[in-house]
């Protein structure tokens, strides 16, 4: 792929996640709480320090991948965190939790686990030419 579209692609993943952080963050960590608690994955007692993580691990992560800061690192650990994402979002569809909003977008667009399911796809699908492009240049400079 060319620069640019790399550079495009990094802009749109790194933007979802740094608005979707962004989104939390508007949030109270009680309510970013109740999303965490909803997937029923984690124990009782743990989800109140992931809410207040996940919202800055998500700006943080976003705009170092927006800003080409080591974007080989940052583009895998964002694609650690969409495969995370995807496989809890497969739980809950596969548990068949009622869960009528995922907390993606919290206050900006209400997503089914489905929705969500399908837009971590494309975002993952997305990520792996970013990745792929930093890991060649990573092997070219030794």
């Amino acid at each position: 792929m060319k620069g640019w579209s790399i550079v495009i692609l990094r802009g749109l993943v790194g933007g979802f996640f740094l608005l979707s952080g962004a989104a939390k963050l508007r949030l109270h960590p009680a309510e970013v709480d109740a999303y965490v608690r909803a997937y029923e994955v984690i124990p009782f007692g743990y989800t109140y320090p992931v809410a207040l993580l996940l919202p800055w691990i998500e700006v943080i992560s976003g705009g170092l991948l927006i800003a080409g800061i080591l974007p080989f690192y940052t583009a895998s650990f964002i694609m650690a965190i969409l495969l995370l994402f995807i496989i809890l979002l497969l739980s809950v569809i596969v548990r068949g939790i009622p869960i009528e909003d995922c907390g993606c977008l919290p206050g900006l667009i209400q997503e089914t686990p489905w929705t969500a399911l399908i837009r971590d796809v494309i975002l993952m699908a997305m990520a792996i030419p970013v990745w792929n492009h930093y890991r060649r240049r990573r092997e070219k400079d030794g």
